[in-house]
């Protein structure tokens, strides 16, 4: 168990009272130190710590310290100081507090060197983290505020514990210091949430409520509302203001006594709060000269980690595969497989149809293994190992090491064994650092151009940039918190069990759900009277060739470990097998067993949602790789056919050909204002379809499959596909017991998403008959479909009532789950403060839907009135949040060439900022104001990278672009040695640059 803590003392008796906090028994230690100690006028203090700076030695006499303060020792200690006079002079005296210890801090540069002038700078200190020397503790880089500093602190399996100290501005400090700092705070901890565990403490100066805590204040004052609303957004916890936390209500007292207030708080993460053993504000002690008490946290940090997948299947290397070993696969693959050419539909049953499969995927896992390289991973050995002549290096120093060891180890160049050995030790350093800047300019180079080619392609080379990302595996059961592999497991094992079993939702309509069990027969039987033209015709090489090129590299296989680039690299015997299979499916009309096995595997939804809450996380299923590519292949034929039918609707905005949530939300907004700008208002509900994928019912969107026309002989391999589907869930680095899957067309399949589509088609179809929602000029929009998400449109409640109950009417029908709780409803209007909710309420069945005065859909961010304040307030945030994201990375002084920096700032941070700035209309100054203040944050970040300009760096000024223009303009304090000349043949660029990047977005959004 690991122990935290927050204590409170003063620079000239430092000594005795970090002392006096470590024996108290405690982890982290929050500490602040009093002004000076000429102001408490206590004599018997002042004998008791003359003693103990006479003789440091004494502290550690039990006979010394009272008898509730015996010294214990306990395995860990970390000592956060926050402390309004700690200027930068004494950071480095935190050194010599004791042996045992070792420091990092930060002071307000502020603070003037006089100690007469400090008086005017009250409000303006240090802070500073001391931690025990054998603890892996590495001090992190964090910018924007020199109130917070933040360390990572290493736990077992390479996991961390991030501890993020903060001394957030007093009072007598302008407001808009406090929201900065806080800012700081929260940028870095969506910084590290991702990659660990976070610990807040300090001092954090404002008054929040007991909504908080049962010991906190009645009312929130103003900064503490900023702070509630932080602590809320961040799911967070104030361990030492609930009622189970021991000690005193408060944690600060005024010089004269007379106030008390808590102010100082540590926060943790509301999802680990089983793991604080105990909190504990302390009494006031004789050696505490502070105006503030301490506070203890007993915290059990080890146990939140995943453990090490030492069971992960072995995968082929691709890229890593050189042409010599392609060619021996696709050789080995031929000798194997042409004898399958032979092979003719009508002489095949079922049983031979799983024998050829299974026959294949061994062949090509067996050639793979024989001839391609395995993904290997060594945690020991760095990537840049690879590099130059390292190994062989490395291999000669450790012989030549070995026979200095075999002669005694000698010392002395007159040893020749000792002069070799030490030789060749200096030759490997110098390969090992020359490969290491190869390995990481390499790196750097494919950030910059996957930043320029795509910004997923970019994200994708940071995630493999960074550490590895290891997963909390806590989980709520029965509401108790799991962390047992085990059983969390089988936990998800048996939660996505019964999401496959049909529902039972009491509104279901029985009726109808025998009369379309009857009627599947009936149409099984039709189907062979019916000559679709989907599968007609017998599936051709060209149409295989096109369906694998159409498939990306590098994504997950199913349970057979087969991934795209076994076919695509397979040669062109494999692929002919491959077509020869895939038209005896059609000719069987059915898949075999290996197609109808699944691995589910679990994704966060991400967001402010509970991580312990099963029911906010997605489930992907894997398939086999040749499913999705007969799979793909007969999607091909389908979009074709759709496209001469009509389908799907034009209300649907999801999984279409240049349509998606930008166009959602522009047929939305533009339908609203237009209601606007005639004095109209207008009424939305945003549905929520639970589950959607998983539940869909399996006979009904059979029966619409056949009623859109595809009735023929796709219809009945789709049919048979459904039966004796399996599925297992993969957690931790092992599968589950295998279970039924008797509905839902599962997230990850190639048709899944057409597959839903279809079901839901009808429901706009209905909406746009029935003559309700909005009519502008001649188009009419009663709804607008995004997949699954379901948002209605009227001019009046009662209008939006009659929608909901079509849309009740038709859940019934086809057996969807429309979950009320988490719907919500709308009231649009040209007022400038959101109106009370509407007298009249709605209801989906017979249960009421909420009203709201904001709604995020679409991932843009809709207000009452539509103005674009709260999306671009959000834009902003997200903008930030990539800034930090980027110096992780490489973006920073010490990081990746400047002017390679500076692309990647403006190809990732600025889409961030201005995704669905489309619809940004009419912006207030305090939304023109929050993206000058997230410009300048990415200033700031610009600024960091040109500390270390050199004139090397740059090429011909003839040829800079003009973001390297700019960059030369902020470090021309560091080229000054330049020619005038050429720094005058620069200067119209670098103005025109200026210009443009101070006014891009304002001329944007005039436009």
């Amino acid at each position: 168990m690991s122990r935290i803590t927050a204590d409170a003392p003063e620079e000239d008796v430092i000594n005795s009272v970090v002392s006096y906090a470590a024996n108290r028994g405690v982890k982290v230690t929050f500490m602040r130190i009093l002004k000076y100690w000429n102001d408490i006028e206590h004599p018997t203090y002042t004998a008791k710590l003359n003693i103990l700076e006479q003789d440091y030695a004494s502290a550690t006499d039990p006979n010394f310290w009272p008898e509730n303060v015996l010294i214990r020792e306990w395995e860990d200690h970390i000592a956060v100081v926050t402390e309004h006079w700690l200027p930068p002079e004494q950071l480095n005296f935190l050194e010599s507090i004791d042996s045992n210890f070792r420091s990092f801090g930060r002071s307000d540069n502020r603070i003037p060197i006089d100690i007469e002038q400090r008086s005017h700078f009250r409000g303006c200190g240090g802070i500073a983290v001391l931690w025990r020397n054998h603890l892996k503790v590495t001090p992190l880089l964090s910018e924007g505020s020199d109130r917070v500093i933040v360390v990572a602190v290493q736990l077992h399996d390479k996991s961390f514990l991030y501890v993020i100290g903060a001394l957030l501005p007093s009072t007598n400090r302008p407001l808009y210091e406090y929201q900065e700092a806080l800012e700081c705070v929260s940028d870095l901890f969506d910084r590290y949430s991702e990659q660990g565990q976070i610990i807040i403490l300090g001092d954090l100066n404002a008054h929040i409520s007991k909504k908080f805590g049962e010991k906190n204040h009645e009312r929130a004052n103003e900064r503490g509302l900023i702070l509630e609303n932080f602590i809320h957004e961040k799911q967070l916890l104030s361990a030492n203001s609930q009622d189970w936390s021991l000690g005193c209500d408060f944690t600060f007292v005024s010089y004269d006594g007379q106030h008390h207030s808590l102010i100082d708080h540590i926060l943790v993460e509301s999802s680990k709060c089983d793991l604080v053993a105990s909190c504990e504000t302390h009494d006031d002690h004789f050696l505490n000269v502070s105006d503030h008490l301490p506070v203890t946290i007993d915290y059990e940090a080890e146990l939140c980690v995943t453990r090490t997948h030492t069971n992960a299947p072995r995968t082929v290397n691709w890229k890593k595969a050189t042409f010599e070993e392609k060619t021996k696969y696709v050789s080995q693959l031929d000798e194997s497989l042409s004898h399958l050419l032979n092979l003719r539909d009508s002489s095949i049953n079922f049983d031979q149809l799983e024998s050829i499969v299974k026959y294949i995927v061994a062949t090509i896992r067996e050639a793979a293994n024989a001839n391609l390289p395995i993904k290997r991973y060594r945690p020991f050995l760095k990537p840049y190992w690879n590099y130059g002549h390292v190994k062989e290096l490395h291999n000669a120093m450790r012989q030549r090491r070995a026979n200095w060891l075999k002669e005694g180890r000698p010392r002395g160049h007159n040893y020749e064994s000792y002069k070799v050995y030490k030789e060749s030790k200096r030759e490997f350093r110098k390969s090992l650092d020359e490969a290491r800047k190869t390995y990481e300019e390499k790196q750097m180079e494919e950030l910059q151009e996957a930043a320029e080619i795509d910004i997923g392609t970019f994200y994708k080379a940071v995630r493999k940039k960074k550490c590895h990302k290891f997963a909390s595996n806590e989980l709520r059961i029965e509401n108790e918190i799991s962390r047992d592999s085990d059983t969390n497991r089988k936990a998800w094992a048996e939660h996505y069990k019964n999401l496959a079993k049909p529902g039972t939702q009491p509104h279901f309509d029985a009726d109808f759900k025998e009369e379309v069990q009857r009627n599947i027969g009936q149409m099984y039987m039709n189907s062979f009277n019916n000559q679709n033209t989907i599968c007609k015709k017998n599936i051709r090489f060209d149409e295989l060739t096109k369906a694998i090129g159409d498939m990306k590299n590098g994504k997950a296989g199913g349970h057979d470990s087969i991934i795209v680039e076994h076919i695509r690299y397979g040669g062109t015997v494999l692929k002919k097998v491959l077509v020869i299979l895939f038209n005896i499916i059609i000719d069987l009309e059915d898949y075999p067993k290996h197609f109808k096995k699944g691995i589910v595997i679990t994704l966060f939804k991400g967001g402010k949602k509970d991580r312990l809450d099963m029911h906010n996380y997605r489930d992907i299923t894997l398939t086999p790789v040749l499913q999705k590519i007969f799979e793909k292949i007969m999607y091909q034929r389908i979009s074709k056919y759709c496209l001469k039918v009509g389908f799907p609707n034009k209300l649907q905005q999801g999984f279409r050909p240049q349509c998606g949530s930008i166009t959602a939300a522009f047929t939305a907004k533009e339908s609203i204002c237009h209601f606007l700008e005639r004095n109209s208002k207008v009424f939305a509900a945003f549905l929520d379809n639970a589950k959607a994928f998983n539940s869909v019912w399996i006979n009904g969107l059979l029966v619409k499959v056949y009623r859109l026309g595809i009735n023929g002989k796709f219809w009945r391999i789709l049919h048979n596909s459904f039966a004796d589907v399996t599925a297992c869930v993969l957690y931790d680095g092992e599968t589950s017991d295998a279970y039924p899957i008797e509905q839902g067309v599962g997230q990850g399949r190639t048709l899944s998403a057409w597959l839903f589509l279809v079901m839901i088609d009808d429901l706009a179809v209905r909406l746009e008959d029935s003559g309700l929602g909005l009519h502008v000029q001649s188009v009419h929009i009663p709804c607008v479909f995004l997949a699954d998400d379901t948002l209605l449109l009227a001019a009046s409640i009662r209008s939006l009532q009659m929608q909901l109950g079509i849309v009740h009417d038709y859940a019934k029908l086809w057996r969807l789950n429309y979950n009320s709780t988490k719907s919500s409803l709308m009231q649009f209007s040209n007022r400038k403060r959101p109106q009370s909710e509407p007298t009249t309420s709605c209801s989906l069945g017979n249960t009421a839907i909420g009203w709201v005065t904001s709604k995020v859909y679409a991932g843009i961010t809709l207000c009452h009135n539509l103005k674009p304040d709260l999306q671009i307030a959000s834009s902003c945030k997200k903008g930030r949040k990539a800034v930090n994201s980027l110096i992780s990375v490489g973006i920073h002084q010490n990081g990746m060439n400047p002017l390679k920096s500076v692309r990647i700032i403006k190809s990732v941070v600025l889409p961030t900022i201005l995704y669905g700035c489309e619809l940004w209309a009419d912006p207030t100054k305090s939304s023109s104001k929050e993206l000058e203040r997230t410009q300048s944050s990415g200033d700031v970040l610009l600024e960091h990278v040109v500390n270390t300009l050199k004139v090397s760096d740059y090429v011909k000024l003839d040829s800079l672009e003009e973001d390297e223009q700019y960059l030369f303009l902020l470090g021309s304090r560091m080229v000054m040695d330049i020619d005038d000349s050429e720094w005058e043949n620069c200067i119209t660029g670098v103005a025109h640059c200026v210009e443009q990047m101070l006014f891009e977005v304002s001329t944007f959004l005039e436009a």
